[in-house]
């Protein structure tokens, strides 16, 4: 029988979970963290601002793509960097990001996400 948790049970619990992804376009591997209900809803309330509109999926990847200590490798100002990155490269980390963060393919595509069935021709433009 399971036990029944307090607020302090919920609050302690480690529920962003990490995985480490292999990028072999990079040469490497790529932390990408799970994240908070509250950074989605932040992020889609930004997609809607012009600078941001139809990003969601790079902005993201910008706060889900992170070093040993937690801390996003790219700060939302720079998802321009990641835009012109492998297709290839950003799929693989995008479908981590995508399962880790519970997003559906139908929300990905309402939020103007680049997902793991977008073709190349259909990826964002500025």
């Amino acid at each position: 029988m399971s036990k029944m948790l307090t607020r302090a049970d919920i609050i302690a619990a480690n529920d962003r979970k990490t995985e480490i992804v292999n990028v072999p376009e990079w040469d490497g591997e790529v932390c990408i963290k799970a994240l908070s209900l509250g950074q989605i809803d932040d992020m889609r309330d930004r997609s809607e601002i012009p600078e941001f509109k139809g990003k969601f999926g790079y902005m993201m990847m910008a706060e889900s793509m992170v070093d040993a200590n937690g801390v996003p490798l790219f700060a939302l100002t720079e998802i321009e960097e990641l835009r012109n990155k492998s297709v290839a490269a950003l799929h693989r980390c995008l479908e981590v990001c995508n399962r880790l963060n519970a997003q559906t393919p139908d929300a990905v595509a309402e939020a103007g996400n680049v997902s793991e069935t977008t073709p190349a021709s259909d990826l964002p433009t500025a």
